[in-house]
């Protein structure tokens, strides 16, 4: 079922909130990200909301949240919004986990023709095979401004034994995404991992007036800033390092990778001091 209601959440905040397993979710370990999960990974679309059709959530926060779910989007608080606004809503000390070819945003698996504005994510902790800090997968028509993720995100395989997608902020862009900013440190899980941006993973549509700071590790198609381009990036830029394994086939740059792209367009200062190439092989 789908919520069609307007949801107030007069800016209060909703502390230790589990969805999909008891008790507090890690990341299977902690010291090591990658360990087997130690919870029953099942259910699909997790989420505080599930599904948003032609509704709105406004001035709510989560903190210490843990939400997983096996397969499907899966968000911190919105599992699939269409035709929907939501604004200035928070997680903060949380964590958001798929299973295998699960697409996984901290505050949202996916948006349709949505606005997003004025949300954030901190201190948050994401895993997935198609995942990002914020919101996962932005498709046509929707708008993502004004709005941030700080955390990390790592990227596990799909299908077993090929690679997962990542971004920051954005997995996948079609829309628009306007004035916002990450501190993400994405992690790829090895040199299977598809793409990996420190901002948007895969963009085929507008990213404007944003910046990403957080490093990016490993990944066949990486960069500081957008993983794979197809759209137009104007007035951004990124200071993150790029850092990948000894493998010489990975391409990597600190604002975009464009190893599949002839027509692409970069507008704008890319900031003083700015290394348009940095990578550091480990």
């Amino acid at each position: 079922c789908y919520f069609r209601g307007h949801f107030d959440g007069g800016n209060h905040t909703i502390h230790n909130v589990y969805m999909g397993t008891v008790g507090m979710i890690d990341l299977g370990g902690a010291d090591d990200p990658w360990a087997e999960d130690v919870i029953d990974l099942s259910g699909s679309h997790a989420a505080f909301f599930g599904f948003i059709d032609e509704g709105s959530i406004s001035n709510l926060s989560l903190q210490n949240a843990g939400v997983s779910g096996a397969y499907y989007e899966i968000g911190g608080l919105v599992s699939h919004a269409s035709n929907a606004t939501i604004s200035n809503c928070h997680l903060s000390k949380s964590t958001v986990k798929g299973g295998e070819n699960s697409t996984v945003g901290g505050l949202i698996g996916a948006i349709d023709n949505c606005v997003v504005e004025n949300c954030s994510v901190e201190d948050m902790h994401v895993k997935g095979s198609y995942v990002a800090g914020l919101v996962s997968k932005v498709y046509e028509g929707s708008v993502i401004r004004n709005s941030h993720a700080e955390g990390y995100g790592y990227i596990t395989n799909r299908n077993g034994n090929y690679g997962g997608f990542g971004g920051g902020l954005v997995q996948t862009n079609g829309g628009l995404i306007e004035n916002c900013y990450t501190n993400m440190e994405m992690h790829g899980h090895s040199y299977r991992t598809e793409v990996n941006g420190g901002f948007v993973g895969d963009n085929y549509g507008v990213i404007r007036n944003s910046y990403a700071t957080g490093n990016v590790y490993v990944g066949n198609n990486s960069a500081g800033f957008v993983g794979r381009n197809l759209g137009l990036i104007e007035s951004c830029y990124s200071t993150g390092n790029v850092i990948v394994g000894d493998d010489t086939n990975y391409n990597a740059a600190s604002i975009a990778d464009f190893s599949d792209n002839t027509n692409f367009n970069i507008v704008g200062d890319t900031k003083d001091g700015l290394k348009l190439l940095e990578l550091v092989r480990g």
